[in-house]
């Protein structure tokens, strides 16, 4: 397997998959442990991630979770794959 070529990027894009597989908040810990990767690690990735605006901490839960920015990345797609009209023009 080859190894990304730029190693941050492909820990963020796993930080991703992990919440789209959990479906729920979670704490930094539990994050590094997933990614096998030192908590100081994690906590700066997901640090990164809530300064561009991609996650959210909650106080209370002391977890992460994604943020409604991080759903509208790929919202672009559905206009252009309908572009044709509605599925059932395009079936």
């Amino acid at each position: 397997m080859e190894q990304p070529l730029v190693k941050s990027a492909g820990r963020v894009l796993q930080i991703f998959e992990i919440f789209a597989q959990n479906k729920r908040a979670m704490r930094i810990t539990e994050i590094a442990e997933k990614l096998g990767i030192p908590q100081s690690s994690a906590s700066l990735l997901v640090k990164t991630l809530m300064q561009n605006g991609y996650l959210d901490y909650s106080t209370r839960g002391r977890s992460v979770q994604p943020t409604m920015r991080l759903t509208l990345l790929g919202s672009w797609i559905n206009s252009q794959v309908f572009k044709a009209g509605s599925m059932h023009e395009m079936l």
